[in-house]
């Protein structure tokens, strides 16, 4: 504490100086050298105690025979310290509290502090203990810093609190005014984090984890339970429960998903595993549950709005006009997405899925085809989907040329990230070219719905010297190839200004690389 000095102010008032002048308030709580502080004093109450301990005043306690003794736990500002119920180890305790008051200047706070004595002490020895220690106030808590202090020998029982926060969370969440991906979003951020610092210090039981999921699970999936149990004008009835529960039996009869005595969150229990196989698609999640939506007819189709009893000024499409907007028409025959089918030359799939009556059984021919052609019709439908919600909102209509583009361009990327390609050897450093050459290392950076990219070049000589650099913008950028064309481009544009005749460009652009080598086919989205 010699180290430590007080600071001293100034003021200046009028364009004058005050006296210099020191605190007299001591520091306050946001001041950076207060932890510090903090832990030097608690240091110095520290080796008072295990002092006291040493010279067998304080027992402490042990969690078994052959464990050592803790006598105090010291959380941050708060402390717990631990000794037998005994007038003599009160006195002890007392007479380390004094002078560590003494010494540090601080004081106990006996209002904020209480005794916890374990349930079969004698009152009497309750008295003398609390006087010894001059603190009157005794507390049962059953959490301490958010966690349980007595968990004996039911964990269910000791962590129930951490069941009722979770179902205090998620049934408080309004479950229709919330997106699918915000759904997950919630449950993995919130829900499934509220556990977490429970299970750091507990080992919680199999049983207790497995009713916690199944919770989160409930939530997860009662959503479309409710949606399968309203009738035609969007309410929920006896009658169309009962529908629902005469339809479970019936699939379970003929060997489907039907009833199952698990928890609804085990998702294993089910037979109907077309939820593994989207959920293993190469994409994003966005278009794993656009997928999930299609196979339950869940989305806002205007057939589907004026089913629920929503008000609809025409169910009629938004695109052609000539039919009602239902799941088939509008991904398939449609005129304007006929369009499209042609342009990514699935044509020949898509008269077969027309021909198909039900959604489920489309994506099951869906699960039969090429996955890279199954890629291409479910990111088609995705993006398609965006069209026409953009559309009603009164934006205009993007080319169906544009829409195939971007469709392969996203296509080839998700085939790239999410397929386990084998590994390439890759060099950690950077390698200089040969002499007399240049190396122009170009880059680009692109981020979805901006419309531009920024592209970087950099050149450098055969010692590492950097020659010339370039960076900037350019507009009119649609997906992350275009960014690395450009700035590739801006690199060749690079070396023709330093009229460099010998030069080597390096790229972090695989699919950039295939589509300049000539020995292999172009599989970018700009092919033809």
């Amino acid at each position: 504490m010699k180290c430590v000095t007080t600071v001293r102010y100034q003021i200046k008032v009028n364009e004058e100086l005050t006296e210099q002048f020191s605190p007299s308030r001591g520091l306050w709580q946001g001041d950076l050298v207060s932890p510090y502080l903090f832990i030097i004093c608690a240091e110095g109450l520290s080796a008072l105690l295990h002092a006291a301990e040493q010279d067998n005043r304080i027992s402490g306690v042990k969690i078994c025979r052959a464990a050592p003794a803790v006598s105090h736990l010291l959380f941050a500002d708060d402390s717990v310290l631990l000794l037998k119920s005994n007038v003599e180890e009160a006195t002890c305790l007392r007479e380390v509290l004094d002078i560590y008051e003494e010494c540090s200047g601080q004081c106990i706070n006996v209002e904020k502090s209480a005794v916890m004595f374990s349930p079969n002490t004698p009152t009497a020895d309750r008295t003398t203990v609390k006087n010894a220690l001059r603190i009157q106030k005794e507390d049962w808590n059953e959490k301490y810093l958010g966690l349980p202090v007595h968990v004996g020998r039911s964990m269910r029982r000791a962590f129930a609190y951490v069941k009722g926060a979770i179902a205090g969370k998620v049934y408080g969440w309004k479950e229709k005014l919330i997106a699918k991906t915000g759904k997950e979003a919630l449950v993995t951020a919130v829900a499934q984090a509220i556990p977490t610092f429970a299970m750091s210090c507990f080992d919680l039981t199999k049983g207790f984890c497995q009713e916690i999921s199944s919770r989160i699970g409930n939530y997860w999936w009662s959503q479309q339970d409710k949606e399968n149990t309203f009738d035609n004008k969007g309410a929920h009835s006896v009658k169309s429960a009962y529908k629902l529960y005469e339809e479970l039996k019936r699939q379970k009869k003929n060997g489907g998903q039907g009833m199952s005595n698990h928890a609804p969150g085990n998702l294993h229990s089910c037979k109907d595993d077309s939820w593994k196989r989207i959920w293993k698609l190469p994409c994003p999640r966005n278009v794993q549950m656009f997928t999930w939506r299609v196979k339950h007819e869940s989305l806002a189709l205007l057939t589907n709005m004026h089913k629920r009893g929503l008000k609809v000024e025409s169910t009629r499409c938004l695109f052609c006009g000539r039919a009602d907007e239902d799941g088939a028409h509008l991904f398939i025959k449609c005129k304007a997405v006929k369009e499209g089918w042609r342009e990514l030359a699935l044509e020949g799939e898509r008269i077969k899925l027309e021909q198909i009556p039900s959604v489920h059984a489309m994506l099951d021919f869906l699960w039969g085809v090429d996955e890279k052609k199954r890629m291409h019709i479910l990111t088609y439908w995705w993006h398609w989907w965006s069209v026409r919600n953009k559309l009603r909102k009164g934006e205009p209509l993007a080319p169906t040329k544009e829409i195939a583009r971007r469709t392969r361009s996203a296509v080839m990327e998700y085939m790239q990230v999410y397929i386990n390609s084998p590994k390439k050897a890759c060099l950690d450093k950077w390698t200089a070219p040969s002499d007399e050459m240049l190396k122009i290392n170009a880059d680009g950076s692109f981020a979805p719905g901006e419309g531009h990219a920024g592209w970087g070049v950099v050149a450098r000589d055969s010692a590492g010297n950097i020659v010339a650099a370039k960076a900037g913008r350019q507009d009119h950028i649609q997906d992350a190839f275009a960014a690395e064309v450009a700035a590739l481009s801006n690199a060749v544009a690079l070396a023709a200004d330093l009229g460099c005749l010998r030069v080597n460009f390096e790229t972090d652009s695989q699919l950039l690389v295939e589509a300049m080598d000539f020995r292999k086919p172009d599989s970018s989205a700009y092919a033809y």
